[in-house]
């Protein structure tokens, strides 16, 4: 049988992934969740600090938008806010082609974050991470939700 690991502590040793809670899977940004306060704080800042993709270079996050969010009204603005998100490249669109963008979602953003951490066994300090940002327009969100 076949075991699932994760990174355990700080970048160094290992346990069975069942240790772990598992992360949301369905990151929502709408009146109720926020852009700084669960988009970044919650799930950004664990590529960053390297909870998530800690010997990756390249991540994607995936966000539910409803309520008019969008990535310029929103989530440029709550990074501007933080500078424990080591932005080195803030948000920008990648370059456009004929898929960019659509009427229910928003052309692919990134940013690139320096990491404040080392590698493990000396190897000195960990790369930057660019963040792909997929944001997916659902509509308003009913009362009754």
């Amino acid at each position: 049988m076949k075991s699932s690991f994760q990174k355990k502590g700080r970048y160094s040793s290992y346990a069975p992934a069942a240790e772990f809670p598992h992360p949301k899977l369905e990151p929502e940004v709408d009146a109720g969740h926020f852009a700084g306060r669960d988009y970044c704080e919650e799930g950004l800042v664990r590529f960053i600090r390297g909870d998530y993709a800690w010997a990756m270079q390249d991540a994607l996050m995936v966000a539910y938008a409803r309520d008019t969010r969008t990535i310029a009204s929103h989530l440029i603005p709550a990074m501007a806010r933080r500078a424990h998100l080591h932005v080195r490249e803030p948000v920008a669109p990648l370059l456009a082609d004929d898929r960019s963008a659509g009427e229910h979602y928003e052309a692919l953003h990134s940013s690139e974050h320096g990491r404040p951490f080392d590698w493990t066994n000396g190897r000195g300090p960990a790369c930057p991470i660019t963040v792909y940002h997929s944001w997916h327009d659902c509509g308003v969100r009913s009362a009754a939700a």
